[in-house]
């Protein structure tokens, strides 16, 4: 089993993302979600919405979230997304609230009820990024990219 992300949410539960599926630690156990309770395959990246709830992207370019015990699509995005595209890991949720997840060659940046997109350019060339860090207290938002 490769591990592709982890996260930690506010109640200091652990989530693991692998390419067969999602482990949650509650007390000494993991839970195991799969595609028999809904979860994408290959989840590349983990986080903590606004509302507490646990998003979850897969390499597939899915994009699902955890309410109330419950495995729910997030929709919005498709329209956006170019043909095969594919979710990266290290989203975030920055601190202002905004959901920053990594494709192939972009950011899906989720504000708020809104989907956009932000292209990550160097030296007139589009990059992918594989790492995502926020500087909290500058409000500067780093990514480490190809």
């Amino acid at each position: 089993m490769i591990i592709t992300c982890a996260a930690e949410d506010r109640n200091g539960l652990l989530w693991f993302g692998t390419e067969t599926g999602v482990y949650k630690l509650q007390s000494y156990a993991f839970r195991n979600y799969t595609a028999k309770s809904g979860m994408p395959k290959y989840i590349w990246s983990i986080f903590e919405d606004n509302d507490s709830d646990m998003v979850f992207a897969s390499y597939n370019g899915q994009l699902s979230k955890m309410h109330q015990g419950r495995i729910l699509p997030v929709h919005g995005f498709e329209t956006g997304m170019m043909k095969d595209e594919k979710f990266y890991m290290s989203a975030i949720r920055n601190s202002l609230g905004q959901w920053m997840i990594p494709t192939d060659w972009r950011i899906l940046l989720y504000d708020h009820g809104r989907f956009s997109f932000l292209p990550l350019i160097h030296e007139k060339q589009t990059c992918a990024t594989l790492s995502i860090f926020e500087d909290t207290l500058r409000k500067q938002v780093y990514f480490g990219t190809t």
